[in-house]
C-alpha cells in the first residue's frame, strides 16, 4: 500500500487479493471511525487515476494530465520575465513542478536550486531574488515540456549489468570500436580528427551508439554499462 496526502494506493498482485486487501481496510477505517469518500474509493483496476496522475498497468506508464502540463509551462514563462517574487509564490511554483516529477522523475535535479533561494527566508510575504542559474534550470524544463507527451514509463527498479545483457564493447583511439550484443556485432573506425579526443568521451559515444542500435530492446529497463 502506498499513499499520497490522504489518498491510499493498493497494490496486489491479483484481483482477487486486492479486493480481499481493500475490505480489510475499509473494514479498519470503519473500527476507527475514520471517514471514506465514496466517489473516490474505486474497485480493483489495471488503469487507475491517483491524484489525477493515471496509472496504466497494462501499458506500463503512468501519464500527466495536459492541463498540469500547460500549467507547468505557464508559470515557468511567467516566473522567467521576473526579477524577483515572494516566497509564497516561489514555494507554489516549485509545488507544482514538483508534483509534476512525479512523473517526470529527472525532472526533481532541476528544482534543487528553486528550493535553495527559499532556505533562508523566513516570512512569506518577503521578496526573493531569482538569479541566472535558477532560470537556466527553468529554460530547461521549459524546452523539456514543449515536447513532452505526459507519460513516463515503469521501469524495472532491478539494474541489469553489461554482463547480464551480453553486451560487450571497446574503443581504442588508433583502431576504432567494436562491440557484440549476444549473436549481434558492429565495428567501426572514428574519423581521423577524433583520434586525439579522450578515450573516455570516445568509450561514452560508444555507450551511445550500443543504444541506438540495441537500446529499444532494453525497454522499461535499468542498466549499468562497465
Amino acid at each position: 500500500m502506498v499513499h499520497i496526502l490522504d489518498d491510499f494506493l493498493i497494490i496486489e498482485k491479483s484481483k482477487e487479493d486486492a479486493i480481499s486487501k481493500l475490505k480489510a481496510f475499509i473494514n479498519l477505517c470503519e473500527d476507527l471511525a475514520v471517514p471514506l469518500s465514496a466517489e473516490k474509493t474505486e474497485l480493483p483496476s489495471q488503469i487507475m487515476d491517483l491524484v489525477v496522475i493515471t496509472l496504466d498497468i497494462i501499458k506500463q506508464e503512468a501519464r500527466l494530465p495536459l492541463d498540469k502540463i500547460k500549467k507547468c509551462r505557464y508559470l515557468l514563462e511567467k516566473f522567467l520575465h521576473m526579477k524577483r517574487c515572494t516566497l509564497k509564490k516561489r514555494q507554489s511554483l516549485i509545488g507544482v513542478l514538483n508534483f509534476a516529477c512525479s512523473v517526470i522523475q529527472p525532472g526533481r535535479a532541476f528544482l534543487r536550486r528553486m528550493i535553495n533561494l527559499t532556505v533562508t527566508v523566513a516570512d512569506l510575504q518577503n521578496h526573493v531574488y531569482l538569479n541566472q542559474e535558477t532560470k537556466d534550470d527553468m529554460k530547461i524544463l521549459l524546452q523539456f515540456l514543449d515536447s513532452f507527451n505526459g507519460k513516463s514509463m515503469f521501469l524495472n527498479e532491478s539494474f541489469m549489468s553489461s554482463n547480464t545483457l551480453e553486451l560487450h564493447i571497446d574503443a581504442a583511439q588508433s583502431k576504432g570500436y567494436a562491440g557484440i550484443y549476444r549473436s549481434k556485432w558492429f565495428y567501426g573506425s572514428f574519423p581521423e580528427n577524433w583520434k586525439n579526443i579522450n578515450i573516455m568521451t570516445l568509450e561514452f559515444y560508444l555507450i551511445i551508439l550500443a543504444i541506438e542500435l540495441r537500446g529499444p530492446l532494453w525497454r522499461n529497463h535499468s542498466t549499468i554499462i562497465h
